[in-house]
């Protein structure tokens, strides 16, 4: 990983515009405000990763406070949301890189619905499973 602007910074790259660095919890407001710049004068995907990255550092926070846990298994949502789509297009070096935050954001959502007691399965996920178990009886 690099860092955009020095070690001081809060936007971390690895290779392009995808952030994957998440670790620094203390600067989780500077990700706010980052993603706040960044809607204003920023493209739609760039806009799109600072709220990524906001809603991971948020996410983040509440889980690392073990607070919240409804609002922290939305913000991961929201981050693998954007990464799965932004994964769709572009290079498949961009492509890569976006599934690999898909695959740590993942873990982070399975741990917050354990903690929940559920599943974050969506419910067309939950019918395919009926429905193929139905029709392996056949």
């Amino acid at each position: 990983m690099e860092s955009c602007h020095g070690e001081e910074n809060f936007w971390y790259k690895c290779k392009n515009s995808v952030s994957t660095c998440w670790i620094d919890f203390r600067k989780q407001l500077n990700g706010r405000h980052f993603s706040q710049l960044y809607s204003v004068i920023g493209d739609s995907r760039t806009s799109l990763e600072a709220y990524a990255y906001a809603s991971y550092m948020k996410g983040a926070l509440f889980s690392e406070q073990d607070k919240n846990i409804d609002a922290t298994i939305i913000n991961f949502k929201n981050t693998r949301a954007i990464y799965e789509e932004s994964g769709k297009s572009g290079s498949i070096e961009n492509e890569l890189l976006c599934y690999q935050c898909i695959e740590e954001v993942d873990p982070m959502i399975d741990l917050c619905s354990h903690k929940l007691g559920g599943s974050y399965l969506q419910a067309h996920e939950l019918l395919d499973t009926a429905n193929d178990l139905l029709n392996e009886d056949e």
